[in-house]
């Protein structure tokens, strides 16, 4: 019987431009993108999810400004029907998006969040500091957007998020405040998976000030 291996495909482009890789995405030397393929034991990531992610990263304005802080951009299938959709490592510069089913709307969501949400943040806490305090401090001045953060409220808000060692910790780098942040990220983008219980005031002030930070 012929032997099934594993295929993986991961492209990286080593010019000094961004450049359009064989996977669709415009990246920049040293970023690495991988699309799990199907092999004997699972199947692989759909091309429509693929597609959509290649449009929403070579397209949406506020990831352009993300090229070059995002290494690695990881897309794959689940062997699970739920968990995680998606997360970003800070520490790695890498975005991951999981897929555990096949409704692609979802994912646009999940992107959203991780790349304009949190990837953003943490780009907007070296680059953008200053704009970025002003955003925090509304955001941890304010309820909860969703239930998800509200859920998590108090851990979140004692959680400090800033941990570049160039800086002190600022007290207003909160969780919280970040999570604030991807949540008013997917309402903006009109994608916002969970039901908003933040007042209408807070919400038109948070959106203020996410405009103030995306310049």
């Amino acid at each position: 019987m012929k032997q099934m291996t594993i295929q993986r495909r991961i492209t990286r482009n080593h010019g000094k431009r961004a450049k359009i890789g064989s996977h669709g995405f415009k990246v920049y030397k040293g970023t690495t993108v991988y699309v799990g393929k199907e092999t004997p034991i699972k199947s692989g990531v759909s091309e429509e999810l693929v597609s959509t992610l290649q449009d929403l990263w070579n397209n949406n304005p506020s990831t352009k400004k993300m090229r070059k802080f995002i290494k690695y951009i990881s897309i794959k299938r689940s062997v699970q029907n739920g968990g995680t959709a998606g997360r970003w490592d800070c520490e790695k510069q890498m975005v991951e998006i999981i897929q555990h089913k096949d409704e692609v709307s979802w994912y646009i969501g999940t992107f959203y969040h991780e790349v304009e949400g949190h990837a953003f943040w943490d780009f907007a806490r070296l680059w953008r500091r200053e704009e970025l305090v002003k955003f925090n401090e509304l955001a941890n001045s304010l309820p909860p957007v969703n239930s998800y953060i509200k859920d998590n409220e108090h851990k979140w808000k004692i959680w400090n998020d800033d941990g570049d060692s160039d800086y002190e910790p600022h007290p207003s780098m909160t969780r919280y405040a970040n999570e604030q942040h991807s949540a008013i990220t997917e309402i903006i983008r009109n994608v916002d998976r969970r039901e908003t219980i933040l007042f209408k005031e807070g919400v038109e002030e948070l959106v203020k000030a996410w405009e103030a930070l995306h310049y």
